[in-house]
């Protein structure tokens, strides 16, 4: 584990790469980063290994996080649109009240994670897993769903039927 200078150090020189105009970053380790209120749109993090970071409020519109490791990471309120989960490991994430419009999460695991009163809205889900994961209050209008997977804990906006939008139970 970094020693937090260490870990400041390590996430200042990818602000200041990314501020000189770098947006390519694939398989980068930044594990408990503090990257709150950064504005990262356009980059390339796919492969990145933020789990545990620190990233509320942060601007990462049209970003590549596939594959990405973000378990355990805080999005609380942030700018997410347009950004490709695809395959990306998300369990216990927040992105309780983030803007997640035209996003991509096929195949990503959501397992438990926040995204409480998140937008949603034309997002795809096709595929991803959504197990004790909770979606109370987030709008999910236009949201493709096809083949995720749902369990009895998982909490749904009301009036949401997961079968009707081609959602299915998990085997228990």
């Amino acid at each position: 584990m970094k020693k937090p200078n260490e870990a400041g150090e390590r996430d200042g020189a990818f602000i200041r790469k990314y501020e000189v105009g770098e947006r390519r970053f694939p398989n980068l380790e930044l594990s408990g980063a503090y990257l709150n209120g950064a504005h990262l749109t356009q980059v390339d993090l796919s492969g990145a290994n933020l789990q545990g970071a620190h990233l509320q409020k942060t601007a990462l519109n049209d970003s590549d996080l596939r594959g990405a490791q973000l378990n355990g990471a805080d999005l609380e309120k942030s700018l997410l649109r347009r950004v490709k989960f695809c395959g990306a490991q998300m369990r216990k994430v927040s992105l309780q009240g983030a803007d997640l419009r035209d996003a991509n999460f096929s195949a990503a695991d959501l397992s438990k994670a926040n995204l409480r009163e998140a937008d949603l809205r034309n997002c795809i889900l096709r595929g991803a897993g959504l197990s004790q994961a909770d979606l109370s209050n987030a709008r999910l209008d236009g949201a493709i769903f096809d083949d995720a997977i749902y369990c009895r804990q998982t909490v749904f906006p009301p009036g949401f039927c997961p079968a009707d939008s081609g959602l299915l139970p998990a085997e228990e």
